[in-house]
Protein backbone atom coordinates (compact mmCIF):
# COMPACT_ATOMS: atom_id res chain seq x y z
CA UNK A 1 0.00 0.00 0.00
CA UNK A 2 2.86 2.40 0.75
CA UNK A 3 4.24 1.70 -2.72
CA UNK A 4 0.92 2.73 -4.29
CA UNK A 5 0.64 5.93 -2.25
CA UNK A 6 4.25 6.87 -2.89
CA UNK A 7 3.92 6.26 -6.64
CA UNK A 8 0.67 8.23 -6.73
CA UNK A 9 2.25 11.21 -4.91
CA UNK A 10 5.31 11.33 -7.17
CA UNK A 11 3.17 10.93 -10.29
CA UNK A 12 0.87 13.72 -9.12
CA UNK A 13 3.82 16.04 -8.59
CA UNK A 14 5.23 15.49 -12.09
CA UNK A 15 1.72 15.75 -13.59
CA UNK A 16 1.25 19.11 -11.86
CA UNK A 17 4.65 20.32 -13.04
CA UNK A 18 4.02 19.20 -16.61
CA UNK A 19 0.64 20.97 -16.66
CA UNK A 20 2.22 24.09 -15.17
CA UNK A 21 4.88 24.08 -17.89
CA UNK A 22 2.34 23.18 -20.58
CA UNK A 23 4.20 19.97 -21.48
CA UNK A 24 1.78 17.29 -20.36
CA UNK A 25 1.72 15.51 -23.73
CA UNK A 26 5.51 15.43 -24.02
CA UNK A 27 6.03 14.15 -20.51
CA UNK A 28 3.26 11.58 -20.98
CA UNK A 29 5.18 10.20 -23.96
CA UNK A 30 8.32 10.06 -21.81
CA UNK A 31 6.58 8.12 -19.05
CA UNK A 32 4.95 5.84 -21.59
CA UNK A 33 8.42 5.09 -23.00
CA UNK A 34 9.86 4.60 -19.51
CA UNK A 35 6.99 2.28 -18.56
CA UNK A 36 7.42 0.26 -21.77
CA UNK A 37 11.19 0.01 -21.32
CA UNK A 38 10.97 -1.28 -17.75
CA UNK A 39 8.06 -3.56 -18.59
CA UNK A 40 9.89 -5.16 -21.51
CA UNK A 41 13.31 -5.46 -19.88
CA UNK A 42 13.61 -7.68 -16.84
CA UNK A 43 17.30 -6.68 -16.58
CA UNK A 44 16.39 -2.99 -16.34
CA UNK A 45 13.79 -3.72 -13.67
CA UNK A 46 16.25 -5.85 -11.69
CA UNK A 47 18.91 -3.15 -11.95
CA UNK A 48 16.52 -0.56 -10.53
CA UNK A 49 15.70 -2.86 -7.61
CA UNK A 50 19.28 -3.93 -6.93
CA UNK A 51 20.79 -2.64 -3.68
CA UNK A 52 24.23 -3.71 -4.92
CA UNK A 53 24.37 -1.38 -7.93
CA UNK A 54 25.27 2.14 -6.88
CA UNK A 55 22.89 5.00 -7.67
CA UNK A 56 25.48 6.74 -9.89
CA UNK A 57 25.71 3.68 -12.12
CA UNK A 58 21.92 3.41 -12.30
CA UNK A 59 21.74 7.05 -13.33
CA UNK A 60 24.38 6.56 -16.04
CA UNK A 61 22.52 3.53 -17.41
CA UNK A 62 19.22 5.42 -17.50
CA UNK A 63 20.88 8.42 -19.14
CA UNK A 64 22.43 6.17 -21.81
CA UNK A 65 19.11 4.43 -22.49
CA UNK A 66 17.01 7.59 -22.64
CA UNK A 67 19.49 10.14 -24.02
CA UNK A 68 17.76 12.22 -26.71
CA UNK A 69 14.56 10.23 -26.12
CA UNK A 70 13.02 11.99 -23.15
CA UNK A 71 12.46 15.57 -22.08
CA UNK A 72 14.90 17.26 -19.68
CA UNK A 73 12.08 17.71 -17.13
CA UNK A 74 11.51 13.95 -17.09
CA UNK A 75 15.22 13.20 -16.81
CA UNK A 76 15.57 15.70 -13.94
CA UNK A 77 12.62 14.02 -12.22
CA UNK A 78 14.29 10.60 -12.62
CA UNK A 79 17.50 12.03 -11.13
CA UNK A 80 15.54 13.28 -8.10
CA UNK A 81 14.01 9.82 -7.67
CA UNK A 82 17.50 8.30 -7.84
CA UNK A 83 18.93 10.85 -5.39
CA UNK A 84 16.18 9.97 -2.91
CA UNK A 85 16.96 6.24 -3.37
CA UNK A 86 13.44 5.55 -4.66
CA UNK A 87 14.42 4.08 -8.04
CA UNK A 88 12.74 0.77 -7.22
CA UNK A 89 9.44 2.66 -7.44
CA UNK A 90 10.13 4.16 -10.88
CA UNK A 91 8.00 1.54 -12.67
CA UNK A 92 5.09 2.13 -10.26
CA UNK A 93 5.47 5.89 -10.65
CA UNK A 94 5.36 5.57 -14.45
CA UNK A 95 2.19 3.46 -14.23
CA UNK A 96 0.61 5.93 -11.81
CA UNK A 97 1.52 8.83 -14.10
CA UNK A 98 -0.14 7.11 -17.08
CA UNK A 99 -3.24 6.34 -15.01
CA UNK A 100 -3.53 9.95 -13.81
CA UNK A 101 -2.98 11.24 -17.34
CA UNK A 102 -5.82 9.04 -18.58
CA UNK A 103 -8.14 10.43 -15.89
CA UNK A 104 -7.24 14.00 -16.87
CA UNK A 105 -7.69 13.29 -20.58
CA UNK A 106 -10.84 11.21 -19.97
CA UNK A 107 -9.49 8.08 -21.63
CA UNK A 108 -11.13 4.75 -20.83
CA UNK A 109 -9.87 1.30 -21.75
CA UNK A 110 -12.60 -1.02 -22.98
CA UNK A 111 -12.16 -4.67 -23.95
CA UNK A 112 -14.57 -6.09 -26.50
CA UNK A 113 -14.55 -9.88 -26.70
CA UNK A 114 -16.35 -11.59 -29.58
CA UNK A 115 -16.36 -15.03 -31.14
CA UNK A 116 -15.24 -13.67 -34.51
CA UNK A 117 -13.74 -10.40 -35.79
CA UNK A 118 -16.06 -7.39 -35.79
CA UNK A 119 -16.27 -4.97 -38.71
CA UNK A 120 -14.79 -1.48 -38.22
CA UNK A 121 -18.17 0.28 -38.50
CA UNK A 122 -19.55 -1.68 -35.57
CA UNK A 123 -16.44 -1.12 -33.43
CA UNK A 124 -16.67 2.61 -34.14
CA UNK A 125 -20.34 2.59 -33.14
CA UNK A 126 -19.53 0.72 -29.92
CA UNK A 127 -16.71 3.16 -29.19
CA UNK A 128 -19.01 6.16 -29.76
CA UNK A 129 -21.73 4.65 -27.53
CA UNK A 130 -19.22 3.93 -24.77
CA UNK A 131 -17.83 7.47 -25.04
CA UNK A 132 -21.29 8.92 -24.53
CA UNK A 133 -22.30 6.48 -21.79
CA UNK A 134 -19.11 6.93 -19.77
CA UNK A 135 -18.71 10.66 -20.54
CA UNK A 136 -15.20 10.14 -21.89
CA UNK A 137 -13.17 11.96 -24.52
CA UNK A 138 -11.54 8.83 -25.91
CA UNK A 139 -12.20 5.11 -25.76
CA UNK A 140 -9.27 2.76 -26.20
CA UNK A 141 -11.17 -0.24 -27.57
CA UNK A 142 -9.20 -3.49 -27.51
CA UNK A 143 -10.74 -6.31 -29.50
CA UNK A 144 -10.27 -9.90 -28.41
CA UNK A 145 -11.40 -13.06 -30.12
CA UNK A 146 -12.64 -15.95 -27.97
CA UNK A 147 -14.43 -18.65 -29.93
CA UNK A 148 -15.58 -20.24 -26.67
CA UNK A 149 -18.23 -17.55 -26.17
CA UNK A 150 -19.96 -18.96 -29.30
CA UNK A 151 -21.58 -15.64 -30.25
CA UNK A 152 -22.60 -12.30 -28.82
CA UNK A 153 -20.03 -10.20 -26.96
CA UNK A 154 -18.45 -9.27 -23.65
CA UNK A 155 -17.58 -5.67 -22.78
CA UNK A 156 -15.15 -5.03 -19.94
CA UNK A 157 -14.53 -1.51 -18.59
CA UNK A 158 -14.08 0.28 -15.23
CA UNK A 159 -13.87 -3.09 -13.44
CA UNK A 160 -17.30 -3.97 -14.84
CA UNK A 161 -18.35 -6.55 -17.38
CA UNK A 162 -21.37 -6.80 -19.62
CA UNK A 163 -21.68 -10.40 -20.76
CA UNK A 164 -24.09 -10.79 -23.65
CA UNK A 165 -22.46 -13.95 -24.96
CA UNK A 166 -24.33 -17.06 -26.02
CA UNK A 167 -22.10 -19.14 -23.74
CA UNK A 168 -23.20 -17.08 -20.73
CA UNK A 169 -26.86 -17.48 -21.67
CA UNK A 170 -26.39 -21.25 -22.10
CA UNK A 171 -24.66 -21.45 -18.70
CA UNK A 172 -27.60 -19.64 -17.11
CA UNK A 173 -30.06 -22.06 -18.73
CA UNK A 174 -28.01 -25.02 -17.55
CA UNK A 175 -28.04 -23.71 -13.97
CA UNK A 176 -31.79 -23.14 -14.19
CA UNK A 177 -32.45 -26.69 -15.36
CA UNK A 178 -30.23 -28.17 -12.64
CA UNK A 179 -32.07 -26.26 -9.90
Amino acid sequence: MINHRLAHRYAKSIIDLSIERNQLELIYKDFYLLNSAIDSSRDLELMLHSPIIHTDKKQKVLELIFIDKINSITMDFIKIILRKKREMYLFSIAKAFIAQYEVIKKIEHVALTTASPVNPDLTQRISDEMKAALNMEKIDLQQRIDEDIIGGFKLTFENKQIDASIKYQLDLLEKEFKA
